[in-house]
């Protein structure tokens, strides 16, 4: 049994090492939010996190996206 967030059991549940044993899927609606001071954010390793974290929730959404198409 594994109680996790979807995007950290993306590749376990694409590669069919876990599988979502009985619905409900819940979802949360969690929010989260880099705050750093303006003058950074253009520093490398701040972008690069920025550009990681974005990156994350765009797959989070599409995996949201193709678990709705499959209920």
């Amino acid at each position: 049994l594994l109680l996790g967030w979807s995007i950290q059991c993306f590749e376990a549940l694409s590669e069919g090492r876990l599988q979502v044993a009985f619905d409900p899927l819940v979802e949360l609606g969690v929010s989260y939010y880099v705050v750093c001071r303006k003058s950074e954010a253009r520093l490398p390793h701040i972008k690069a996190f920025m550009d990681w974290a974005e990156a994350e929730a765009a797959l989070l959404s599409t995996l949201r996206s193709l678990q709705s198409g499959a209920a």
